[in-house]
């Protein structure tokens, strides 16, 4: 009977023991240990060749790590007034290479100690800034099907050739990340499969969007 309450005891204390353990593990999370990000962005679609022709999309993503610093991401897009159309839906899919992330506290840590270091040899303080602030980036190539929407343009210098669409994209994304929130500035480069959209005679194969949005780590 005293063997079975002392065994009860030391269980006792050691799942009490364990359990701050645990909480504390819960409560501290650590971006570097996610993997999976969901993110909503907003920014400028436009082609390369043509200036004034920018339209607005919104968009949002599904990003998985599926082996070490690789992962698959997938999402949908909504942009407004497309150049030749009314509007255009797409579906990005797309495989990334993510770098290490690190705390919010540990960037401030890092750029404190660059920015003192900068200060002492001279060198280039905003890049050092630049560079702690997003210690987290990924670069990603892929491919968006998609469809433009609505009624046709009305223009003399448009000429629209069809409503499916297929771009190849590359680019990259920069992220500060505050715990389970991360702030994502998106560059990407376009490169149209089909010849959608002719401005003054000229197909529009080259475009370019840029994005800014939050994510959210789990």
């Amino acid at each position: 009977m005293k063997k079975s309450i002392l065994i009860l005891f030391v269980t006792v204390l050691l799942v009490g023991a364990a359990l701050p353990s645990r909480a504390q593990q819960i409560v501290r999370f650590n971006p570097d240990y996610a993997l999976s990000e969901v993110r909503a962005d907003y920014g400028l679609y436009t082609p390369m060749s043509v200036n004034g022709r920018g339209a607005r999309y919104f968009g949002i993503d599904y990003s998985r790590r599926f082996f070490g610093h690789l992962a698959w991401e997938a999402g949908a897009q909504y942009r407004l007034s497309a150049v030749g159309f009314q509007s255009h839906i797409g579906f990005p899919l797309s495989i990334a290479y993510k770098t290490g992330m690190v705390s919010f506290d540990q960037a401030v840590a890092y750029g404190a100690g660059a920015v003192v270091s900068d200060i002492i040899w001279g060198r280039d303080i905003l890049s050092s800034i630049i560079h702690a602030l997003f210690r987290r980036s990924e670069f990603f190539i892929g491919i968006t099907p998609g469809l433009y929407t609505g009624e046709k343009t009305i223009s003399d210098d448009i000429e629209t050739n069809g409503r499916f669409s297929l771009t190849g994209d590359f680019g990259m994304a920069l992220s500060i990340p505050l715990w389970r929130v991360s702030i994502n500035i998106k560059p990407t480069f376009h490169y149209s499969f089909i010849n959608n959209i002719d401005v003054n005679s000229v197909p529009q194969r080259w475009w370019f969007s840029i994005s800014a949005g939050l994510g959210f780590l789990f």
